[in-house]
């Protein structure tokens, strides 16, 4: 048991070793002990060699790479902000927009997700099934995707991206791999995605409706307290 608990907290140490935390766009992530942070003149200059695999680039605000030499190598992690404004909106999106978005951004539809099947041929020319599809939690107003691409003088290129929507913009975390890439990879990326977090007054805000409103009331009166017998005699009298 001690031996196991000892493995929990060394995994526990290694997915939370530092955060990184962006005072631009208010959010922060948590990142592997090995893993650093891009110098930023390095990232600004590489951007050209970075995938793009949304057909849009948002403000590539930070990444992250086990390597540390000066430039930017697979596998590595890249954080980009898309302000609403970008997409057109100029405040927060609702609901519809934001399946929009998604659905934009993906070219999956969050309402069907599928999994579909691609077949690619890599170097040895065998055929390998490659399962790619959409997450969307409605609820918590996110998303993952996987995706396959090619790019000149590399080759297979796999992403796993996650989207985060907050009250003035989404956040994109993005895995790249190339060729087969790997389990630990993928679920090390998941564990910093997992530790994603807006800051008090970035996250999304859903509106108050007359839904919540009348929610609230049924909720008042069903189950009454001094506190609330109270706030309504109040209202009454300065009604």
């Amino acid at each position: 048991m001690l031996f196991l608990c000892s493995l929990v907290l060394n995994c526990a140490q290694m997915a939370m070793a530092w955060s990184y935390h962006s005072f631009a766009y208010g959010y922060s992530i948590s990142l592997p002990e090995d893993w650093v942070h891009v110098p930023e003149e390095v990232l600004s200059a590489q951007l050209h060699r970075l995938p793009d695999i949304g057909g849009v680039r948002g403000r590539v605000d930070v990444a992250f790479q086990a390597k540390r030499d000066n430039t930017i190598d697979f596998p590595f992690i890249i954080v980009e902000v898309f302000p609403y404004s970008q997409f057109g909106y100029p405040r927060q999106v609702d609901d519809r927009e934001i399946r929009q978005i998604v659905r934009n951004s993906t070219g999956l539809d969050p309402s069907n997700p599928f999994v579909p099947e691609t077949r690619v041929v890599e170097g040895g020319g065998e055929a390998e099934v490659i399962a790619g599809g959409l997450h969307f939690d409605a609820e918590g107003r996110n998303f993952v995707w996987s995706s396959t691409s090619s790019m000149e003088g590399v080759g297979l290129i796999r992403a796993r991206q996650w989207g985060f929507f907050g009250k003035d913009a989404l956040v994109q975390v993005t895995l790249f791999e190339k060729g087969k890439g790997s389990d630990r990879l993928r679920d090390m990326a998941e564990a910093i995605a997992g530790s994603f977090k807006f800051e008090i007054g970035k996250e999304y805000q859903p509106a108050f409706t007359i839904g919540d409103a009348m929610k609230m009331l049924r909720q008042m009166v069903a189950s009454p307290n001094l506190g609330i017998v109270v706030t309504l005699l109040c209202v009454v009298t300065a009604v």
